[in-house]
């Protein structure tokens, strides 16, 4: 596969900018239990999947989502106007539909879909780096901020979409020596995806893990080459 490094161009993002594909991604400690369904919200397939620990400086600096409120103050703080239609049916874009979403519309104070939105803001990630090494969304900032629609002022809107999950985006290099763990718990029924334990008998993929994550964070400016 071919690996592009990480930190470099935060303008590089998805969809209307809901994250910047120039960041890394990391999940805290989460149970075996989810594994499977981390896998698919990820979409971390096909297989086999690693783990591995990734030691945080305790210093780094980290804009915590627990609440859309959270979210909102930092789009506030660090505004970027989207330029495109969004692709969701939450806002006005193609796949919005009136006559489907006239009912949730119709709601009094529900924050599930607009029908009219002049600037729907996201967070101008380059901004946010030259503050913050790292944004965070809770397990409560998921459940509570996740596809919710929070109005702001001239007709303007946000929405936190897409991270399917609690996370961390990291915009800077701020981790210690990555630790390999034993294999993800998962039954193979999403997309077939196994695990596999790279903390033993397994050195060449851990070798390959070791690359990655080293090109992923910038620590090495060399791609890695087809099929490595």
């Amino acid at each position: 596969m071919t690996v592009v490094p990480g930190f470099v161009d935060f303008s590089d993002v998805y969809g209307n900018g809901e994250f910047t594909w120039s960041g890394f991604w990391t999940v805290s400690s989460p149970a075996g239990e989810i594994h499977d369904d981390l896998v698919a919200a990820w979409e971390m397939f096909p297989g086999p999947i690693s783990r591995w620990h990734m030691p945080i400086n305790p210093n780094a600096r980290v804009w915590t989502i627990d609440h859309p409120a959270d979210w909102v103050r930092l789009v506030e703080r660090f505004p970027r106007v989207a330029t495109e239609l969004h692709a969701g049916w939450e806002l006005p874009g193609p796949n919005q539909h009136k006559r489907d979403v006239a009912h949730l519309a119709a709601i009094p104070a529900q924050h599930g879909v607009r029908t009219v939105v002049d600037r729907h803001v996201l967070p101008d990630w380059d901004a946010v780096a030259s503050e913050y090494d790292g944004v965070h969304l809770s397990w409560a900032g998921f459940i509570t901020t996740e596809g919710f629609v929070s109005d702001l002022g001239d007709r303007g809107a946000t929405m936190l979409r897409y991270w399917s999950s609690e996370r961390t985006l990291w915009l800077r290099d701020v981790f210690g020596e990555p630790e390999p763990l034993e294999a993800p718990l998962l039954t193979g029924n999403v997309s077939d995806a196994l695990g596999i334990d790279v903390t033993r008998d397994n050195e060449d993929r851990a070798a390959s893990d070791r690359e990655e994550i080293a090109v992923r964070l910038n620590r090495r400016p060399e791609r890695l080459s087809p099929g490595f």
